[in-house]
């Protein structure tokens, strides 16, 4: 039964590795963005920025939740018949939207 979906490829590991570095850079700059947006806040309004800086400080927490999950999925292999099968799914459901949009 593993026959029918063999192990990835190595040119799928490679491009899931660029993939990861290139949303890991996202992520960064996400994050730079954001303590740019925090450090302009306190000098224009001083702590009279507190919601603004939670919120930020938020956000960064959820860029690095982000990386961490994205790294743990490519981590995993996808040679399960039963999550090939689950991702076809999900795969076919996902372009029927992309078509209707």
């Amino acid at each position: 039964s593993n026959e029918q979906y063999p192990s990835k490829p190595v040119s799928a590991s490679l491009d899931n590795r660029q993939s990861l570095e290139q949303f890991t850079m996202l992520v960064y700059v996400m994050v730079g963005l954001s303590g740019f947006c925090i450090l302009l806040g306190l000098l224009s309004m001083g702590f009279r920025a507190g919601y603004m800086i939670l919120v930020l400080l938020i956000c960064i927490g959820s860029f690095f939740l982000i990386l961490y999950l994205a790294q743990w999925i490519i981590a995993h292999p996808d040679n399960d018949p039963q999550m090939r099968k689950i991702s076809d799914y999900i795969r076919e459901g996902a372009q029927g939207f992309l078509t209707v949009q």
